[in-house]
């Protein structure tokens, strides 16, 4: 519950940029083309992602687990191996074992390896007149250049975050019927 609540008390502290894109993405409806999303606070959010992507996907084990016992399995036995194997994926695979599943891939479609380690460490230039973020994509920032909007980059975020929403709902109302 502390990684759930470090990440929406991190949301709500950048609402004022996420609240841009929030009402779209929180009914899957694209924002309309050529919107442009301005930033207040770029500094406090550039690492939203990054922190959000670590969260999800150390939360993401659940659906992993249900995924097996879906599949017939007990819950700690995927299709290639155990939840000890697992837990020491890298975190850009954590989504895989699940891959066939489309509901639940569907909650990954914002996992983005590259943004997380540039959101992450810092690897940010951000480009307040033209709204364009720039970063080196690779381990160490040292890969080729890599360009997204503001916009994009809020709603890969608002995304990330209704990802992590969902898995809070999923597992409150596992715990419910315990």
């Amino acid at each position: 519950l502390e990684i759930y609540f470090d990440i929406f008390k991190q949301f709500f502290e950048g609402y004022s940029d996420f609240n841009q894109v929030y009402l779209s993405c929180s009914v899957d409806m694209p924002v309309p083309p050529g919107h442009q999303a301005t930033s207040r606070t770029f500094d406090e959010i550039s690492r939203f992602y990054g922190n959000t992507f670590e969260a999800f996907t150390s939360l993401v084990e659940t659906l992993a687990c249900v995924n097996n016992v879906i599949n017939g399995r007990t819950y700690d036995k995927f299709e290639a191996m155990t939840l000890k194997q697992y837990k020491k994926l890298d975190k850009a695979g954590r989504c895989n074992p699940f891959a066939l599943n489309q509901t639940f891939t569907k909650l990954c479609e914002n996992v983005d390896n590259r943004l997380r380690n540039a959101s992450h460490h810092g690897g940010f230039r951000f480009n307040q007149e033209t709204g364009v973020i720039r970063y080196r994509a690779g381990k160490g920032g040292t890969g080729e250049e890599q360009e997204i909007t503001y916009t994009n980059y809020i709603i890969k975020c608002t995304n990330l975050f209704l990802a992590i929403v969902t898995l809070l709902r999923i597992e409150l109302a596992m715990h419910e019927h315990m």
